[in-house]
């Protein structure tokens, strides 16, 4: 199985923890300044953040991807471009192991995928499962 880095490039993580912390609060603020954006506009953006940026986390990685789907969500553009692409974040999602403190961006692709399958009158009831375990999950987290 290929996993997002196959296509989208690898990504590297530097080993000097205060690069990387740098790195990673350029890549949030970056990816924060987008929502002033809309439309094509948001989603070319959105590209290039994705094609220059190299030294973040996989997390930050999906993280980005999750946003250009529902970017391509929210302009209904083509369906099998849609499939495709949640097709490939699902593929991600099932080959790496999401542990807990990712579980907010599980729930977040997982939840993107779903409404992409429904539009697409894919069956998703497994989906709904693994987000439904991954929600009692962090609800039992937040109880202990």
């Amino acid at each position: 199985m290929k996993g997002l880095d196959s296509i989208f490039g690898k990504v590297r993580v530097k080993q000097d923890s205060s690069h990387k912390s740098t790195q990673v609060d350029s890549f949030n603020e970056k990816l924060a300044e987008l929502d002033k954006y809309f439309g094509d506009e948001k989603l070319s953006k959105l590209l290039d953040l994705e094609k220059n940026t190299k030294d973040i986390t996989r997390s930050q990685k999906i993280l980005l991807q999750v946003n250009i789907l529902q970017e391509l969500l929210k302009q209904e553009k083509d369906f099998a471009v849609l499939r495709g692409y949640a097709d490939l974040l699902l593929e991600e999602f099932n080959y790496f192991h999401i542990d807990e403190w990712d579980s907010q961006l599980a729930s977040k692709l997982l939840y993107t995928v779903i409404t992409i399958k429904r539009k697409v009158q894919d069956n998703c009831e497994d989906l709904y499962k693994q987000l439904c375990k991954i929600d009692i999950e962090k609800a039992i987290k937040l109880d202990s």
